[in-house]
């Protein structure tokens, strides 16, 4: 018994010790403390399982001698990390440098963590919740200074904001590694939550642990240096996680933010107290926005012609596909997620005697339900397949059979993009206003089916998407060397310059159009 005892002492992972007891970090007196307490015990166990408990163990005598060092400073200190380090082959390099970064990557999340925690700890302690250097504190100025709602709503015609991505071909981290550390970042926020049962906080440190595991087997960095398709998929792949679905938050809160401008009766200091009727007036969500998209997203990763020789007329194109793909993604998960929530129970305008009835056009409803009708007749002739299951699923709910085609358009849109030159794709959306007028045409049968508060809700926020994003994504800036621009002109310019004393027959063949090739050649 004593030799069995010794040995599973000896196969005992040493770094479960370190890991913090309790639930959760929301009763913590230092969050961020035990949060990168619980971070640094979980590698740990990782690393053991890993490397070894030799590994965690130079690890740890490392991590205390730089600490130490960076504290005291002196010839000792140094002497005493040389002979740590003096030992440590190529591979050990190799296992301490990934241990490290792991470290410093997820402490990073923690601390991002934590700010993030503060301002929410500010905006409780705040009066009405307004922070400082906020979106509502901003609006508050405009309170105080005694703007009308007139003022404010010029105002708001008038705001543009233009924000660009620019290139970053120094950055050395795979797209894979940050994706995964924001599923880290997730399952950290989840234990803020003061509601986590036991078994909550064992399955979530049980998630991190694989994440982590499967952190320590990603490369971190690339072996070649990132062209500019790698460029844009990376800066996409943000374009995923935050800014898409970040968009309409802005519109949000500046929209609320405006209440108390536009609604003296609203208290400065305080936010709460029950909605109004979704009628024309009342605090966002419940009317029409006050705020139009003023935000312009840019980027000039994969147009930079000027400062990359790598970036090429076909790197650009590819670049404008990169990233109508992506959001074209992005507006088909909106869709399909519309579909399952608006769950609403009204009689189909389309359907039955009265599907009967729009076809033989006999309508004696308001024009709002008519144009109901009539798209859904129009929707269920150019995609006959798609309107059986539909009509199967949701035979008495027309919202989620509308955003059920919206769904299927706009994969039909994308096929569109990605398809062969010349291949037909039926029923793809010409042009982002063409979804943006059926939006509309959605939230003006909301409203007359009494249900304001669905049409300035997600349905808003989804119109506020496609008018911010269109089909495009991001506004494509290329820049070029004026000298190119300069050939490439001169070769139009000579291809449509009639020549001097030509006419007739001589004259048009003068007017040739210019060799699309030969332009081409001339902006590379």
């Amino acid at each position: 018994m004593r030799t069995t005892t010794a040995r599973r002492r000896s196969t005992a992972n040493p770094a479960v010790r370190a890991e913090p007891r309790g639930i959760g970090t929301a009763g913590a007196r230092d969050p961020l403390a035990r949060e990168v307490k619980l971070l640094g015990a979980l590698l740990g166990q990782v690393i053991v399982e890993q490397g070894g408990a030799d590994l965690l163990g130079v690890v740890e005598r490392l991590r205390r001698a730089s600490i130490a060092l960076r504290r005291e400073g002196g010839p000792l200190q140094r002497r005493r990390l040389d002979a740590i380090l003096g030992p440590v082959d190529l591979d050990q390099a190799d296992l301490l440098i990934r241990s490290f970064s792991l470290y410093f990557q997820l402490t990073n999340l923690a601390e991002e963590k934590e700010r993030v925690r503060r301002l929410r700890k500010r905006a409780r302690t705040q009066p009405g919740g307004v922070v400082s250097g906020s979106i509502a504190a901003a609006v508050g100025q405009l309170r105080a200074n005694d703007w009308s709602a007139a003022r404010a709503a010029e105002l708001m015609e008038r705001l543009s904001v233009a924000l660009v991505l620019t290139a970053h071909p120094t950055e050395a981290r795979r797209r894979t590694l940050l994706v995964a550390l924001r599923r880290c970042y997730r399952l950290l926020d989840q234990l803020d939550d003061p509601r986590l049962a036991p078994s909550d906080d064992v399955e979530i440190r049980r998630r991190l642990r694989e994440e982590i595991t499967g952190l320590w087997h990603t490369a971190g960095l690339r072996r070649d240096a990132p062209t500019p398709l790698d460029e844009v998929r990376t800066a996409m792949a943000f374009f995923d996680e935050s800014l898409y679905s970040i968009t309409p938050h802005v519109y949000r809160a500046l929209d609320g933010a405006l209440d108390r401008v536009v609604d003296r009766t609203v208290p400065a200091s305080r936010s709460d107290g029950p909605d109004p009727p979704a009628r024309d007036t009342g605090r966002t969500g419940t009317r029409p926005p006050r705020v139009r998209p003023f935000l312009r997203w840019g980027s000039w990763i994969g147009g930079d012609r000027d400062g990359n020789p790598n970036v090429t007329a076909e790197v650009t194109r590819s670049a404008i596909r990169v990233q109508a793909d992506h959001v074209l993604r992005g507006h088909e998960a909106v869709a399909n997620r519309l579909m399952q929530t608006l769950a609403l129970a009204v009689p189909d305008p389309g359907n039955g005697a009265d599907g009967d009835a729009a076809r033989s056009g006999d309508d004696t409803r308001s024009p709002t339900v008519a144009l109901i009708r009539a798209r859904l007749v129009a929707d269920e002739r150019a995609l006959p397949m798609t309107a059986r299951e539909l009509r199967r699923r949701f035979p008495d709910e027309p919202y989620r059979q509308r955003f059920g085609y919206v769904a299927e358009r706009l994969r039909r849109t994308r096929a569109l993009l990605l398809a062969v030159e010349g291949q037909p794709i039926e029923a793809a959306y010409p042009h982002p206003t063409a979804l943006v007028a059926e939006l509309e045409e959605i939230q003006a049968g909301l409203i007359a089916a009494g249900l304001g508060r669905h049409a300035w809700g997600d349905v808003q926020d989804f119109r506020w998407q496609v008018e911010t994003f269109g089909f495009h994504g991001l506004a494509l800036e290329v820049r070029q060397h004026s000298e190119v621009h300069a050939a490439a002109l001169a070769i139009l310019g000579a291809g449509a310059t009639e020549p001097s004393g030509a006419s007739g027959a001589a004259g048009a063949a003068g007017t040739a159009a210019p060799d699309p090739l030969a332009v081409e050649a001339a902006i590379g």
